[in-house]
């Protein structure tokens, strides 16, 4: 803001160094510039703390707590636990305490204020992400239309595969049926001929019967 970029290079300098330093540092900066800077009250120190802790996070995954001891200016271990447990409740950080091997392990920080000298560092670190994520983007467009060509492929030749059984089932069935067709006919014409064989034989007995009768009689 305009009206507090004015306050560099007056009497109230030290506050705008004091601003700064809870915009962007810790409190161990502030503990080495404290001859320098406003003193602060309870409640002060212990957000300058909190925002301590947030730096910290950001750094590593895994923040012993002898380091945050060290950083905070902090010797009681029960009153360093109880102020991490006010960051986590806050939001500002996820993680656990794990009080065996003393650290404090870290899920997710948020993130705080940028130096305005760190723009260009961070400029280039999101310039680097958007062309990792365009060449990643390029990559897994690459495969899915690899996949896609792939499973066209595979469909068109199943479906060729398809007409082709349904053309030899056809085939099939039209040549079954052409060989049954004749074979009923002629089947049922040795029925006709058995019959007339079967009468006239039937005929032919009966009549030499007669004559045999006859010839006996006489």
């Amino acid at each position: 803001m305009p009206n507090i970029q004015a306050l560099q290079g007056t009497e109230d300098q030290a506050h705008f160094d004091l601003l700064s330093t809870f915009a962007y540092e810790t409190y161990a900066v502030y503990k080495a510039q404290r001859g320098k800077l406003p003193e602060l009250n309870e409640t002060q120190l212990k957000k300058l703390k909190q925002l301590s802790i947030i730096s910290l996070s950001q750094k590593t995954k895994v923040v012993p707590y002898s380091k945050l001891q060290q950083e905070l200016d902090i010797d009681d271990v029960r009153e360093l636990e109880d102020l991490i447990i006010e960051v986590i409740y806050a939001g500002l950080i996820r993680g656990k305490l794990d009080q065996r091997a003393a650290h404090l392990e870290v899920k997710f920080a948020i993130g705080r204020d940028i130096k305005p000298q760190e723009f260009d560092a961070m400029m280039e670190k999101l310039s680097n992400w958007c062309q990792c994520s365009e060449t990643l983007l390029n990559a897994v467009g690459e495969k899915m239309d690899f996949a896609q060509n792939a499973y066209n492929k595979e469909k068109e030749r199943a479906s060729q595969l398809e007409n082709k059984i349904n053309e030899v089932k056809t085939n099939l069935k039209t040549q079954m049926d052409a060989e049954a067709t004749p074979g009923a006919s002629m089947s049922s014409d040795m029925d006709i001929d058995g019959e007339l064989s079967h009468r006239r034989g039937g005929r032919g007995k009966t009549r030499m019967g007669m004559f045999d009768r006859g010839s006996r009689h006489k």
